[in-house]
């Protein structure tokens, strides 16, 4: 039907009780859509509402041309308690009007009357996204205080991944300042398949994303408390989850870590790498946090200079070249240059002198320079010999970062 004709329809409706009904029964949808359903009276309510049902019964996608929202408040009332409920409370058979009249119902009395419906229809994995979301608002909308932590934890057990995005939709609308953190980081990875019992499964229809928006609120402790959490939990799945997953979560971690380091430059080296050294490596067509971060390391040098000496000397301190590998990995223009391994290797001997010139102490391996020790620095020695062990020889050798490469020639 021509817009102009829907839209005559809503006006004869509005302005002349004679055709009212008339105009109503012969196009529901119009009347909404163009008419004024926010102060329509009860008998035009009903009225509107039974049309609609009918329409929705012959049709239940009938609003599939227009995903636009329409003010109807109008028809959401507790007079009609009874119509509604018969429309919401049957899964499929009136999705659109559904969609509608939920929509319609946040911020009104009957929000709060039917605060188990909403509740049901959004734990409810048999019904559309769009139904669950929309009741999940209406809910929220609601004067009584609803337990969210526990409500995403229900979603989380349930195995379809809807209900994992529809968790982190809930996180976004509720605010992270009313959750405790651990909900948070329950609802993000198993949004993103990075939980034991959310692994994707291939092919997944669900769209994976994090708001950029979100943890805004939250100031530098809860941040990096976060950030622990989210490295943590999310780590151990890294190999598992799919590209998307594993390019979400890198990007929401970089961003927080820049927000922590904006605010607190003197964040243990140790701690920040631990943020750091599980995000994937693989570049993508978005790539702003890494750039930011990239830019703070170049700023601010002690900082780069602090965990550059933790990395190459503390985790990995018998195998500096894999240390510089990490970080070359990170690709956050951490790379060492010749410089850098050449402090290192400097730095590593002076304290393993002190140490095992020191009285009754023994140095350990960890500590002990020895030519094993610092053959990944100059290359094979001739006292160990130059070939590789079989196995070693049939793995492929890692990339070197340039400035690895640097530091050995």
């Amino acid at each position: 039907m021509p817009t102009s004709l829907c839209g005559l329809h809503a006006w004869l409706a509005h302005f002349n009780a004679v055709l009212a009904t008339r105009c109503i029964e012969t196009d529901p949808y119009a009347v909404l859509r163009y008419g004024d359903a926010e102060t329509i009276g009860l008998d035009r309510a009903r009225a509107l509402l039974a049309a609609l049902s009918a329409l929705s019964q012959a049709d239940p996608y009938f609003a599939s041309d227009d995903w636009g929202r329409h003010p109807a408040s109008g028809l959401v009332r507790s007079e009609l308690r009874g119509e509604i409920l018969a429309i919401i409370g049957t899964p499929g058979h009136h999705t659109h009007l559904t969609i509608l009249l939920l929509n319609a119902m946040v911020e009104t009395d009957l929000a709060e009357e039917l605060r188990e419906t909403l509740a049901d229809i959004m734990l409810d994995p048999a019904r559309g996204y769009a139904e669950r979301l929309e009741a999940a608002d209406a809910l929220r909308s609601a004067p009584t205080p609803t337990d969210w932590e526990t409500v995403i934890h229900r979603l989380l057990a349930q195995p379809d991944d809807y209900s994992a995005r529809l968790s982190v939709h809930i996180l976004e609308s509720v605010g992270p300042t009313a959750l405790p953190l651990e909900a948070s980081v329950a609802a993000i990875l198993g949004h993103l398949g990075l939980a034991e019992h959310r692994i994707p499964a291939p092919r997944t229809a669900v769209a994976r994303h994090v708001p950029a928006t979100l943890f805004l609120d939250l100031d530098t402790v809860p941040l990096a408390r976060l950030l622990d959490l989210l490295a943590a939990g999310a780590r151990p799945f890294m190999d598992r989850a799919d590209s998307s997953g594993r390019r979400q979560i890198t990007n929401l971690v970089r961003r927080l870590v820049l927000r922590v380091l904006q605010a607190d430059p003197g964040t243990a080296p140790e701690r920040l790498w631990t943020w750091l050294e599980w995000l994937d490596e693989t570049p993508t067509i978005n790539e702003i946090e890494r750039e930011q971060l990239t830019e703070l390391f170049r700023r601010q040098a002690a900082l780069r200079a602090t965990l550059l000496r933790h990395v190459l000397l503390t985790p990995c301190a018998d195998r500096i070249s894999r240390a510089a590998q990490q970080i070359y990995q990170t690709r956050l223009g951490l790379d060492p240059t010749a410089e850098d391994c050449l402090a290192s290797a400097s730095e590593r001997s002076s304290a393993s002198h002190a140490i095992s010139t020191a009285p009754d102490r023994d140095p350990g391996p960890s500590n002990r320079v020895t030519v094993l020790s610092l053959a990944p620095l100059r290359g094979p020695d001739p006292a160990i010999g130059t070939r590789r062990p079989r196995a070693a020889r049939s793995a492929p050798r890692p990339r070197r970062p340039p400035g690895l490469s640097r530091a050995l020639a």
